[in-house]
């Protein structure tokens, strides 16, 4: 993946510049998913699909680690009801920029900022050891499931506040009339939030791009709130630091701060509440730290410092490494041990899983992959029975994209899940290359000869698919399942005429212009 710079987005164009960058597919899903066509072509069919109305749609989800005990749920969204969301944005953009974006805030609502962004964190620094010089403590909070939490009536809250929008909502005799047309902009935002998610009124979906945005225009209003009780903090989304002069005042103020957050329906992480004395906000020059081990081509070395300050809670560690050790291009000196180390980092930090593959995609020496192939397949294998979707997607796109053998039980399972993702890429295993995936016969390896015998060995989970897509129309959580077998002609035994079906108009807009969300694997 090329690295793409942050740039301010404008209302010009600006549902395809997310489309293009950012889409659909947040960056824990493998890459070979991606709106970018769309968002190339967005601007020849825009007014086709506005024409397209839906009744509330239904996400496809998948779980990913979120710490040792946790997983969180991650969406893509329905298409038509996304673009219907982000049209709303593009609409009045100006007047949001005008209520959405924070002086205190890192993550700027204007700005996009494309998941292989590097980020400006030395630049952040810098302007907290300015703004923030002679305070004694920094209070460290989040706010507990943020996402999850945030309710969606909120966004009329936060655009002309709490009272006012409870007075316009109820047609109060003093309401204040000048405050409708931001009232209204706010409670758009709210209907096309819910008809992306069943209707659901709690909870904004973790994933896309529009859950950013609209947890800056709630949080940005939180922000100015806590200006006017005269707090002095940064925030990153929702990731707070805030200053004092002394640790007892910083433990007084956090009740106030905490009451400020409920008035949104919000509350404070417990066991994330840290007080650090002077000095904080240090910068971690990670560079200087692996610089002379990545000269030396000592990659296990990297790696193990690496983890060390990953196991200190310098969490941007492993990212930094990974990014230096791609930078350098040459990755023909990777071991055995080096390969396991990465599939150690890709399967139990899913934050950096995506950068871990793309190391293990630079790998020259095909000896050492097809040496771990076996163990690869087994932590497959595993990772299906527990069904932890998102490491299963990136093995799977690892086995697919080395073209190492893949063990069929592995793509049973994987269309078991009945995870769109995984589906696809099976599917994909199955009509690309056959001839890779292997039968365990006693202690032979047994693999399919062509297409056919792998569709009859695969004929019940074919029948499977077959029935979930059926009666799918494009408002359901499979509609990228079933457009995606029809484009890619995947052979299902017979031929799905979603063409034909109440998805006719949807589906026939995309193919006519030759759009796909899956690039095959090769």
């Amino acid at each position: 993946m090329g690295k793409v710079d942050s740039f301010k987005l404008y209302p010009q164009n600006l549902i395809s510049k997310i489309l293009e960058h950012e889409g659909l597919f947040c960056e824990h899903i493998p890459y070979c998913f991606s709106t970018k066509v769309l968002g190339n072509k967005f601007s020849v069919i825009k007014d086709d699909l506005a024409k397209i109305s839906t009744n509330p749609s239904f996400p496809l989800s998948f779980t990913m680690s979120k710490n040792s005990l946790l997983r969180r749920t991650i969406s893509v969204p329905n298409l038509i009801s996304y673009i219907q969301l982000l049209s709303i944005y593009e609409k009045n953009w100006l007047e949001l920029i005008k209520k959405a974006v924070s002086d205190n805030s890192e993550s700027k609502f204007n700005m996009l900022v494309p998941f292989s962004y590097n980020t400006s964190f030395k630049s952040s620094i810098r302007t907290r050891n300015n703004k923030f010089v002679g305070y004694k403590v920094k209070l460290n909070i989040d706010i507990a499931n943020c996402f999850d939490s945030i309710y969606t009536h909120s966004a009329s809250w936060a655009l002309v506040g709490k009272e006012n929008a409870k007075k316009i909502f109820n047609k109060a005799h003093d309401m204040d009339e000048s405050l409708k047309p931001l009232y209204d902009i706010g409670y758009k935002i709210d209907q096309a939030t819910r008809k992306l998610n069943g209707d659901q009124t709690n909870g904004i979906m973790t994933g896309p791009y529009s859950s950013y945005l609209f947890a800056e225009i709630i949080l940005s209003e939180i922000d100015r709130k806590l200006v006017e009780a005269d707090f002095a903090f940064s925030r990153y989304v929702d990731d707070y630091g805030f200053y004092f002069y002394s640790k007892a005042e910083a433990e007084t103020k956090i009740q106030e701060i905490a009451s400020i957050f409920r008035e949104y329906n919000l509350s404070i992480n417990s066991s994330k509440i840290k007080i650090e004395s002077y000095p904080y906000d240090l910068l971690d020059d990670f560079g200087k730290v692996f610089e002379e081990d990545i000269k030396n081509n000592d990659i296990y070395a990297v790696l193990h410092k690496a983890l060390g300050l990953y196991k200190q809670e310098k969490k941007g560690a492993i990212k930094y490494a990974f990014k230096m050790l791609l930078a350098q291009g040459d990755m023909s000196c990777l071991d055995q041990t080096v390969l396991n180390m990465i599939l150690g980092i890709v399967i139990n930090i899913p934050e950096v899983s995506s950068l871990g593959i793309q190391l293990l995609e630079k790998t020259t020496d095909r000896q050492f992959l097809i040496k771990s192939e076996k163990r690869i397949n087994q932590l497959l294998n595993s990772e299906l029975k527990q069904v932890n979707d998102h490491e299963s997607m990136w093995l799977l796109y690892l086995l697919t994209k080395m073209e190492l053998p893949i063990y069929a039980d592995n793509l049973r399972l994987a269309i078991k899940t009945e995870n769109d993702l995984l589906i696809i890429m099976c599917l994909d295993s199955i009509q690309s290359n056959p001839c890779n995936i292997y039968q365990r016969n006693e202690k032979r390896r047994v693999h399919f000869e062509d297409m056919k015998t792998a569709i009859e060995f695969f004929s019940d989970e074919v029948s499977m698919i077959s029935n979930i897509i059926k009666n799918e129309d494009y408002t359901g959580s499979h509609w990228l399942l079933t457009y995606e077998v029809a484009y890619n002609n995947f052979r299902l035994g017979n031929k799905i005429k979603i063409y034909e079906s109440k998805s006719r108009s949807f589906y026939k807009i995309l193919s006519q212009k030759d759009i796909s969300f899956y690039n095959k694997i090769k």
